[in-house]
């Protein structure tokens, strides 16, 4: 179990290096849920119907990078704010990245 940092006697808020490589593959999760995956696809359409992926703003949602920055922002502010309920729900997004991984490995 992930010990939750005790703010007020003076523990940094910099997640330990566990937490960092959870909350990195639950960034990177949550960009590709918004970016590829077919879930997503019908509110992913709608936008592009009224915002071209030629523009800044559409560009966000195909660029990896750009859209990380955000996301990883949210991710590290939520985990600030509640780590005891960031890590647990980071650890199922992290998990699901690493098997996403791991299967796109083994079918190729």
């Amino acid at each position: 179990m992930v010990a939750v940092p005790d703010y007020e006697h003076g523990d940094r808020m910099i997640p330990s290096l566990l937490e960092f490589v959870i909350l990195a593959l639950a960034t990177y999760r949550i960009c590709r849920l918004l970016i590829e995956d077919r879930i997503l696809d019908a509110p992913r359409n709608w936008f592009f119907s009224k915002v071209s992926p030629s523009t800044q703003f559409g560009y966000l949602l195909t660029c990896y990078h750009c859209l990380s920055m955000y996301v990883g922002t949210f991710v590290f502010i939520c985990y600030t704010i509640v780590p005891t309920v960031t890590i647990p729900v980071a650890c199922v997004l992290a998990l699901s990245a690493v098997t996403g991984y791991i299967s796109t490995k083994l079918d190729n």
